[in-house]
């Protein structure tokens, strides 16, 4: 019996061994395989470890977007984690990976955790950003089992989805006596948008002014309570958005209605009201223009301001009544109407804007000279030559600004028989546009110039030809410097010669040479000596 008993004792012990040493090599195992994934790892992750497992997860998520296959195993494993033991902040992680390879799999998993405080926010996330049709059920779901800020992370999400399908569901919420339910539920639906999103802001909006709920489809139980905690920027933004979907889809007749009342609207703000005019602008132009002229003629200055920019919205057939009654309005108003349209080139506004070009007030004539030069054709030239010629110091360069800027074939040629012109200001400002706009075939009547009685049109002519000459100019200037006797004249015609000099510097450097030390030795400028040498230098 003792022996037996003996053998027992050995066998049992043996066996001990064994199951100690198997134990111990699975427990190696585990140990080891969650080094080496670190999806497994995050059963063990806690606030203010280590992130660089997350790092590695976070790595796995984002290769695994490209590969179908690689990223449902990584699902798995993730959800793997959301049912296990895991730490709070690993399962938040989780979530965020979620959002990246989550699929129809998850939506379960994640619907589940909607009520949960502290998971709840990143499992909507989750959801909101999964393209799947059983993420949006779930979420629509939520609306009835969630609440307080857990519902609005909801509405929210359902927002950012866009889905039209959600409409009907986010309506329901209007009636909730939560003010912050009811602000999510009417930011989303602006954010949906269509018909039927439309109709019910509408609603919403009737019970501020009735005017703006008229003719809705759909009715909402607005709480008194709510209404009146109710913040009505978010109500009538949203009510915009929507109204812009609906010019997008062809339903522009809906959305200027809406757009027309709003603007008259006194509940809703002043951003919004001048936002409404905006989009009335846009879609039905002759409805905005009495609406825009009478806006101009507020005494508040951001009130004309808006009302200007909104002018240089409109059609130029549009904007053309409002330029013709320029004169009904106080000269502020009219500087601002005029910059409005300034950009804006239509035979419709040319003749107002020549007219604004003759008025008392300077700030008037500048802004209508500037605009001048955006008109295209050749009706104006004469207009701003006055201009040009008789304006101050900032007027005349505004002027001049415009005629550089002229475009039409008729342009240069009208612009070369003001050479004609019988006022000595004028014949010089057009002799000094035409070197400004680089009319080659204008040299000829300049070089005639030259010889004008009158030091202004010589002066012109001189500084044209500097800009438009070449090598047969060039001995003509210098020719003229040498007969110049006025100091100012010679300054001229020395620099007119040099910025030739400079163009010819490389196709004919002898004569370019011979022209810089003729001016070095005809004057003691110190400056035009600097440039002289420049160009000798530049030579050898």
């Amino acid at each position: 019996m003792r022996v037996g008993t003996l053998k027992c004792e050995v066998g049992s012990r043996a066996v001990l061994r064994v199951c100690v040493a198997v134990a111990w090599l699975l427990c190696s195992l585990v140990a080891w395989a969650a080094e080496d994934d670190p999806i497994a790892s995050l059963e063990g992750y806690g606030a203010g470890q280590d992130r660089a497992h997350l790092t590695a997860v976070e790595d796995l998520a984002h290769a695994a977007t490209s590969d179908p296959k690689r990223a449902a195993d990584v699902e798995l494993r993730l959800l793997s984690v959301l049912q296990s033991g895991a730490s709070i902040e690993a399962k938040q992680f989780v979530c965020r990976q979620l959002r990246l390879v989550g699929s129809d799999s998850s939506v379960l998993f994640l619907g589940r955790m909607l009520n949960d405080p502290k998971l709840g926010h990143m499992a909507r996330q989750a959801l909101e950003a999964m393209p799947s049709a059983a993420a949006s059920a779930a979420l629509r779901q939520a609306l009835h089992t969630t609440r307080g800020d857990l519902l609005v992370g909801v509405i929210n999400s359902l927002g950012e989805r866009r889905e039209s399908t959600s409409v009907s569901a986010l309506t329901a919420q209007l009636d909730s006596r939560d003010v912050a339910v009811v602000q999510a539920a009417i930011s989303a639906l602006g954010k949906i948008g269509g018909e039927s999103a439309f109709d019910a802001l509408r609603a919403v909006a009737g019970r501020f002014d009735a005017a703006l709920g008229e003719g809705a489809s759909v009715s909402v139980n607005l709480s008194e309570g709510a209404q009146r905690r109710l913040d009505v920027r978010y109500l009538f933004d949203a009510l915009l958005a929507c109204a812009e979907r609906l010019i997008e889809k062809g339903r522009a007749d809906r959305a200027s209605d809406t757009f027309a009342r709003m603007y008259r609207s006194t509940p809703v703000p002043r951003p919004q009201r001048i936002a409404a005019l905006a989009g009335l602008t846009r879609v039905a132009p002759d409805r905005a223009v009495p609406l825009i002229l009478q806006l101009l003629r507020s005494p508040d200055p951001a009130s004309q301001a808006a009302a200007a920019n909104l002018v240089g919205q409109l059609p130029p057939a549009s904007a053309a009544p409002i330029v013709t009654l320029l004169d009904a309005l106080p000269t502020v108003q009219q500087a601002l109407v005029i910059e409005a349209v300034s950009g804006c080139s239509d035979r419709t506004l040319l003749f107002a804007l020549l007219k604004a070009s003759m008025s008392s007030d300077p700030a008037v004539r500048s802004a209508a000279l500037r605009a001048l030069g955006h008109q295209q054709g050749n009706r104006q030239i004469v207009q701003l030559l006055v201009g040009a010629a008789s304006g101050g110091g900032a007027e005349s360069a505004v002027a001049r600004e415009s005629l550089s800027q002229l475009e039409g074939p008729e342009v240069d040629v009208d612009l070369m028989a003001q050479l004609d012109q019988t006022s000595v200001a004028m014949r010089a400002e057009a002799a000094r546009g035409l070197g400004v706009r680089g009319v080659t075939n204008a040299i000829p009547r300049l070089m005639k110039a030259l010889g004008d009685a009158n030091g202004p049109i010589r002066f012109a002519a001189i500084e044209s030809l500097g800009q438009l000459g070449g090598e047969q100019q060039l001995q003509d200037l210098l020719d003229h410097l040498g007969r110049s006797v006025a100091a100012a004249e010679q300054e001229v015609a020395a620099r007119a010669a040099l910025a030739i000099a400079r163009r010819i510097a490389i196709s004919s450097p002898g004569q370019a040479r011979a022209a810089a030390e003729k001016v070095a030795a005809s004057t003691t400028d110190g400056p035009i000596q600097s440039e002289a040498k420049a160009i000798l230098d530049a030579i050898k």
